[in-house]
C-alpha cells in the first residue's frame, strides 16, 4: 500500500495507468492481473479515509488507471 501510495504521489496530478502501476509494483508479468490493484487501492482508501464514491485523493480514471490530487 505504502508503494502504491509512494507512486501516485510522485505522479500527482496526473493519470497513472494501471498497466504503468502494475508493471512498477508486480513486475511485467502481472500488467493484466488488475483484480489485485482493485483490492490494493480499496485497502489504501480505507487507511487514508478516502472513498470510492467521493474521492478526496485517489480517483479511479475508469479503463485507464489512477490520479492521486492532494486537496490542500
Amino acid at each position: 500500500e505504502i508503494q502504491l501510495l509512494a507512486l501516485l504521489i510522485r505522479h500527482q496530478g496526473k493519470i497513472v495507468t494501471q498497466k504503468q502501476i502494475m508493471a512498477e509494483l508486480w513486475g511485467v508479468s502481472h500488467e493484466e492481473d488488475t483484480h489485485y490493484l482493485r483490492i490494493l487501492v480499496k485497502k489504501l482508501r480505507t487507511k487514508i479515509g478516502d472513498s470510492a464514491l467521493t474521492p478526496s485523493y485517489i480517483f479511479t480514471i475508469a479503463g485507464v488507471g489512477l490520479r492521486f490530487l492532494d486537496p490542500n
